[in-house]
């Protein structure tokens, strides 16, 4: 019943878009230069903190949603408002012990969507991620990410990246349907609904790599979007 749920809400409910790269250019872009850290965050708007913590997805929500609206900095040496491609990860004297994330279990999902279909494996990209993080910025601000038509080939330029085509679905899930469900839970759910999408055009066998992002708002409202790249 949840997966029937969520996977209609994906259809029916968020805006989904796809967007396929490759032919025409963008020559306005904004620069996605900055890292995110958690820690100068956390201490330099103790109001902040004294809402999320040291959670560090947490506090990288609140900079997406309020914080960059509101000009607050993301890292010492990133300007007022500055996007992010990054998040700063601090060095432990121990090793923490190995976690499964979200992504994990999207390209768990993945995986398995792909196998039925008699088609093979792909990479997890860490850059693609944070395309998707820059998407889901546009996404939740109300822009328009339609005028992101040709741009994902320009970004993975900036990014050193070698695709040369790619596609990215955003979808939105209202309070309702994500109540008391953490992304772990959702990330497998919402690609069952996402990949069909962002793969329509692009084409399943041209995919090699995907990247993926979940935020939520001040009520609650689930925000995901989904990159998928080839060549």
């Amino acid at each position: 019943m949840l997966k029937k749920k969520l996977i209609k809400a994906v259809a029916s409910l968020g805006a989904a878009v796809m967007i396929v790269a490759g032919a025409g250019s963008v020559t306005t872009l904004t620069s996605f230069a900055a890292e995110f850290d958690p820690v100068y965050y956390a201490a330099t708007y103790p109001d902040v903190a004294a809402a999320f913590g040291n959670d560090a997805q947490a506090l990288l929500n609140h900079y997406l949603t309020y914080g960059q609206k509101e000009g607050r900095k993301p890292s010492a040496n990133a300007a007022a408002g500055e996007a992010v491609t990054s998040v700063k990860t601090t060095t432990t004297t121990t090793t923490p012990a190995a976690t499964t994330t979200y992504h994990d279990l999207a390209a768990a999902q993945l995986s398995s969507l792909r196998a039925a279909s008699g088609l093979g494996a792909v990479t997890h990209d860490k850059n693609l991620d944070s395309i998707a993080t820059n998407i889901m910025n546009t996404y939740m601000a109300g822009g328009d990410v339609n005028a992101l038509s040709n741009a994902l080939t320009t970004l993975f330029a900036q990014y050193g990246l070698s695709y040369n085509v790619g596609g990215f679905t955003c979808c939105q899930l209202p309070a309702a349907y994500v109540a008391g469900l953490s992304y772990d839970q959702l990330a497998p759910v919402i690609m069952q609904a996402a990949y069909p999408q962002s793969t329509s055009v692009l084409g399943a066998s041209g995919v090699s790599a995907f990247g993926c992002h979940f935020a939520k708002d001040a009520a609650g409202n689930t925000y995901f979007v989904f990159v998928v790249a080839g060549r």
